[in-house]
């Protein structure tokens, strides 16, 4: 896992959600990421917040 920096922390801390529905990601990757986790991540966001599918 990459560190991440100083301005990243500041503008989580400043995004308009409660701290518990906050989730804050890294990978070491460049600017992409990888396919599975932002397939994964997205999906698990969808049904926590729309319900899964029926």
């Amino acid at each position: 896992m990459m560190r991440s920096n100083r301005l990243e922390q500041v503008f989580f801390q400043l995004w308009g959600s409660r701290d518990d529905l906050k989730k804050h990601l890294l990978y070491d990757t460049s600017h992409n990421l990888p396919r599975n986790e932002f397939i994964k991540e997205t999906l698990n966001w969808l049904d926590q917040y729309l319900g899964p599918l029926q």
